[in-house]
């Protein structure tokens, strides 16, 4: 059967004190959502929230808590954080996202203007792209706020080899100072940084009780936003992955920094969940090239389900 129906009972709201807690649970542990809903999710779904980093997750949790509570027929609110953060900021801000064409015709218009330059000799379609990609990448690197002449700065005290390179460089960071006067003049804001508004917005939101599943790196640009939710939510349960068996690079680049983020941004009750008795298996294969990987992938998952009607 492939739901594990939720067995046990649940500690009634007005019995359980505000709570912070996070949930660690090995990688291999099975239905684990199941878990989440019988002894961390409370019978209150008009004032829960559950937010998980996709909405194929979000999909996943709707129809698992429908099998766990099927006598009840409301479901609590769910988003990621794309979802809350854009409805905040439509609802509250007064600022609207700009549109990838307008971006990119936005840009054009920037780098025509400008007149000088080593940006401007070349392609301007392409250089255009090349911007985009650019201004995305360093507020997607960025925390809250971005210090354009800090990195001016820091870029030129750089020993470069070719001055030329550092020359592209201080004109993309012109036409991204030229792009972000663009967006406060209009009432514009780009996609990357919904988070940093949305932060603003929290206290507008009405649930005492959130539930977070599958979250495993939160990225600086979304840090702001997700304390501010900390912050404002009273119960929260924050559902965490970690074992023996991660590799060395992803517990110290990606698991170990989110729990340092989670552990500076509350004070958080830890419970860690042992193994429910299925050892994991791992398997490697090696593809020549993406289509050789998707065609193995589909192969794989093939001769899966013909093994196991």
């Amino acid at each position: 059967m492939f739901f594990r129906m939720c067995e046990g009972p649940y500690e009634s709201q007005a019995e359980r004190q505000p709570m912070k807690e996070i949930i660690i649970f090995p990688f291999n542990y099975r239905n684990k959502t199941e878990f989440l809903i019988n002894r961390h999710l409370c019978r209150e779904p008009l004032k829960t929230l559950y937010m998980a980093p996709h909405l194929g997750k979000i999909r996943d949790f709707k129809i698992r808590y429908s099998v766990c509570r099927p006598s009840e027929a409301l479901l609590p609110a769910t988003h990621s954080l794309k979802t809350l953060a854009t409805e905040l900021v439509e609802r509250f801000s007064g600022l609207r996202i700009i549109g990838e064409v307008e971006k990119y015709m936005a840009v054009i218009s920037i780098l025509k203007e400008s007149g000088t330059g080593r940006l401007v000799g070349n392609n301007i379609s392409g250089v255009a792209l090349a911007v985009m990609q650019f201004i995305r990448d360093i507020k997607i690197s960025s925390g809250s706020g971005i210090d354009l002449p800090g990195i001016r700065k820091k870029v030129s005290g750089y020993d470069w080899k070719f001055a030329y390179n550092l020359d592209i460089l201080l004109d993309a960071l012109g036409v991204m100072e030229e792009y972000a006067g663009f967006l406060d003049e209009n009432g514009l804001m780009d996609t990357e940084d919904i988070y940093g508004k949305a932060a603003a917005c929290v206290g507008d939101i009405a649930w005492n009780n959130l539930l977070m599943e599958g979250f495993y790196e939160i990225p600086e640009y979304q840090r702001a936003f997700v304390k501010a939710l900390f912050e404002k939510v009273e119960n929260i349960t924050f559902s965490f992955c970690m074992d023996q068996g991660v590799s060395p690079d992803v517990r110290d680049l990606i698991l170990d920094r989110t729990l340092a983020f989670l552990e500076e941004a509350g004070d958080w009750q830890k419970k860690e969940i042992r193994g429910n008795g299925c050892p994991g298996r791992e398997e490697c294969y090696n593809f020549s090239s993406q289509p050789e990987e998707v065609k193995g992938i589909a192969g794989l998952i093939s001769a899966f389900l013909a093994s196991n009607p």
